[in-house]
């Protein structure tokens, strides 16, 4: 052995094996080194992807949380019957817009215009031609016949949706904002326009390469102008710097609180305006013209009459319609009918209205032959029951004037349960409205096609004839009661299996009745029977229970409590805090309900039982057994219908008694639990 190690070969060979040894050694660390490397940003990189996939759901979440308007952009369904300019129409206007939005020009173009003129109609084309472009950030169209439609309170989340939803950039802007300002949707229009639009542009505005375009139709179909003046003057002047890639289409009539606001200095100065019924007559007449000329020619085929209607007959069409489309629109819908075959007749009926009329001056009256075509419509309405049992003509009334006075669009069989009437019979009252009336199959809503009809209806001065007016404070006081009978009919049927059960769903009419009846209310004239039946309700504990919990159900916390407030404006207010206590208790279930599937039905049982009891107890403790609960607030500024129904109120102010424990109602698991 020390021969060998001694060798002077051998000792090269082992320095050989030792050097062998340390690069299969210095090799193997390099591996395992390398492995262990990748290994570690294998690892890093899942970790990473799970994250960022964490955080781009809460972000998402976050997002798509925020409340919407679903009938407000231009291509809802809800807005299906609408469509754009006809080809070859209103040319010379789109041109202007479209020069306005593709330079470096005014961030607002406001296109204001009688009603009829066409301003919706111009709204949706442009919108749909951003659209096909890509250039279309979001839409909103106003409606005052729809709830969510005529407010502005959720304008800005809508924008924020469609805008995110289009520009990944800014929906990631507007997600980690929100998670900053979580209750954002509770603050006021100026802060949620900051937290939402403002902030977000701001941060992408430089990614954005092509201009956006942004509409907004009928500003002054929303319930408050005074709002909407105030949100075009945030945006006038706080996105004044973004003009070149950020541009808002506006349209309203010549309201007086938007012409002040438009004509304001740092309004002027940041927007462009178009009046519709000053442009050039020849110019809208030509347009009108080629309306007619495409519609009536349509039918004229359909009768094999190709030279049907004469150039003669559409100049007259044209000179009546005296620049207004909606008048255009209206005669085409009505002279084709369910019956094609009596186009001519319809025709030569409105044709001779328009000789009727040429003696009378329009300066004046700039909707007179339209409201001629509308009563024209209505005579042939009364003419067709002329033939039918003598009811027939109350209840088309009874429709119409439900239709036009109805906060929020019904379907016909809802409108039906409303009325206490039959889905046919509503149906049939309709279907010789088919011009001016959008009644959809199915449980479709229905609508009143332009304002204009429901403008002329309600106007003494334009409907003179008694059996079509519309008188709306009385038809509110009809109104009142039926939503007052649906609710006390129905409501306590069905106020547990809603709290219990999948299977049992509120019907919409009663839904309407809850949310509304006391918009009625405030609307109509003084009236007997409708105090009677408040005083009813006022002495009726059970509904009132009803109603709240039904409230917190189907209503957002403010707009229930917003209910609950207008009930006290009318003595209607409940022991001190009971009302607060059933609607923070059921909207807790409505949004477990929403996000956790439906609570177990023994648990919800039992909660409203005990939110049942503890408000019997509230009552006792305050009034004693046997006294009414409702009381009425002392406040001076109470209504004089308030003076007549209030019930007799307790001589020993109220005791706070058991509220105490309740300040803070906990969660709905913790409630329950």
């Amino acid at each position: 052995m020390a021969q060998f190690f001694s060798g002077t070969g051998n000792a090269a060979k082992i320095s050989d094996h030792y050097k062998n040894l340390d690069r299969i050694i210095a090799d193997l660390h390099t591996t395992v080194t390398m492995e262990i490397g990748n290994g570690v940003e294998t690892i890093t990189s899942i970790v990473r992807d799970l994250l960022d996939k964490a955080v781009s759901k809460d972000l998402d979440t976050s997002f798509n949380a925020l409340p919407r308007v679903n009938g407000a952009p231009y291509n809802s369904k809800e807005r299906d019957f609408q469509r754009g300019c006809l080809e070859g129409t209103r040319e010379d206007i789109l041109l202007k817009v479209h020069e306005w939005a593709d330079n470096d020009s005014p961030l607002l173009f406001w296109l204001n215009g009688l009603a009829g003129t066409g301003k919706t109609t111009i709204a949706h084309t442009i919108a749909e031609y951003y659209d096909k472009r890509g250039q279309l950030g979001a839409s909103f169209f106003f409606s005052r016949d729809q709830q969510h439609r005529r407010e502005t309170r959720h304008l800005f989340p809508t924008l924020a949706l469609q805008l995110g939803g289009r520009f990944p950039p800014l929906k990631l802007k507007i997600a980690e904002a929100i998670q900053r300002e979580r209750h954002v949707v509770d603050l006021d229009s100026r802060t949620q326009f900051k937290v939402l639009l403002l902030d977000p542009i701001s941060a992408v505005y430089p990614q954005i390469t092509s201009p956006i375009v942004i509409v907004l139709d009928a500003l002054d179909e929303c319930e408050r102008t005074d709002s909407v003046a105030e949100i075009i003057q945030l945006l006038a002047v706080e996105l004044r710097g973004f003009s070149r890639r950020l541009k808002f289409f506006v349209t309203s009539r010549p309201d007086a609180n938007l012409l002040l606001t438009f004509a304001s200095q740092e309004i002027a100065m940041d927007s462009r305006a178009l009046v519709l019924h000053q442009i050039q007559p020849s110019i809208v007449d030509h347009d009108i013209k080629l309306f007619f000329s495409a519609k009536l020619s349509n039918i004229g085929t359909l009768l094999g009459n190709t030279t049907w209607p004469s150039n003669d007959d559409i100049d007259e069409l044209v000179r009546m319609a005296g620049g207004l489309f909606i008048f255009a629109s209206t005669v085409a819908d009505f002279v084709r009918g369910s019956n094609v075959y009596m186009a001519k007749d319809r025709l030569s009926a409105i044709l001779e209205m328009g000789r009727i009329t040429t003696s009378k001056t329009t300066s004046r009256h700039p909707f007179l032959t339209l409201d001629g075509i509308y009563l024209q419509i209505l005579n042939s309405v009364e003419s067709l029951h002329s033939s039918v049992e003598m009811s027939v003509s109350p209840t088309f009334q009874l429709v119409v004037r439900t239709i036009v006075t109805l906060f929020e669009r019904l379907s016909c069989r809802d409108m039906a349960s409303l009325l206490n009437s039959s889905e046919s019979t509503v149906r049939s009252s309709l279907l010789p409205l088919h011009s001016v009336v959008v009644v959809p199959e199915g449980d479709g809503a229905v609508q009143i096609f332009h304002p204009s009809f429901r403008d002329y209806l309600t106007d003494r001065e334009r409907c003179a004839e008694d059996q079509f007016y519309v008188h709306a404070p009385s038809h509110h006081a009809t109104l009142t009661t039926l939503c007052i009978d649906r609710m006390v009919t129905i409501l306590d049927k069905i106020i547990f299996e809603l709290l219990t059960t999948s299977e049992c769903d509120m019907p919409d009419d009663v839904r309407y009745s809850c949310r509304h009846w006391l918009t009625h209310l405030t609307q109509c004239d003084s009236n007997d029977e409708v105090d009677s039946r408040v005083l009813k309700l006022a002495s009726d504990s059970k509904w009132h229970r009803n109603w709240t919990v039904a409230l917190g159900l189907i209503c957002d916390t403010d707009e229930a409590m917003l209910c609950l407030r207008q009930a006290a404006e009318h003595g209607l207010t409940c022991s001190t805090d009971e009302p607060t206590f059933l609607l923070k208790v059921s909207d807790n279930i409505r949004q477990g309900s929403t996000s956790e599937g439906l609570i177990d039905t023994r648990a919800s049982t039992q909660l409203l039982n005990l939110s049942l009891t503890l408000s019997e107890t509230i009552f006792e403790i305050n009034y004693g057994a046997t006294e009414s609960p409702m009381h009425i607030p002392t406040s001076d500024i109470q209504m004089d219908r308030a003076a007549r129904v209030r019930p007799h109120r307790p001589s020993v102010a109220p005791r706070k008694a058991l509220w105490d424990v309740f300040d803070n109602i906990p969660d709905t698991k913790t409630t329950l639990t």
